[in-house]
């Protein structure tokens, strides 16, 4: 279960929390939708694709302001085809606008994927 205002997830077993682990749930802003749902399997730490509506307006906007920070945030550039390219080629001026911008998603399950 996923208590959204408490940022956090528990692993019930038998009606007892057995595990409880911190996740991320949106912004005020931007928040996470809810559901309900019995859920039989959990991937820890995964990949992420970012989502291109995130990607054209906050990766944009954060490289335009800091050409590091994908690499500082342990994220690469893909393309199309899901192949890395080098993200000082890309023009991130004019990614946020573009129909088809670079996708950017975390480079390998870790622990970093939820901080």
């Amino acid at each position: 279960m996923v208590n959204i205002p408490a940022a956090f997830a528990e692993a019930v077993e038998n009606d007892v929390v057995v595990r409880r682990y911190r996740v991320i749930v949106g912004k005020t802003e931007k928040p996470s939708p809810t559901l309900t749902a019995q859920i039989t399997g959990v991937v820890l730490n995964p990949t992420w694709t970012v989502p291109s509506s995130i990607a054209k307006t906050e990766i944009s906007a954060h490289m335009r302001k800091d050409p590091t920070y994908l690499s500082r945030m342990h994220m690469e550039v893909l393309d199309a085809h899901d192949n890395p390219i080098d993200p000082q080629l890309v023009d991130w001026s004019r990614a946020r606008t573009r129909r088809t911008s670079p996708c950017a998603s975390t480079t390998a399950p870790s622990t970093r994927s939820a901080r």
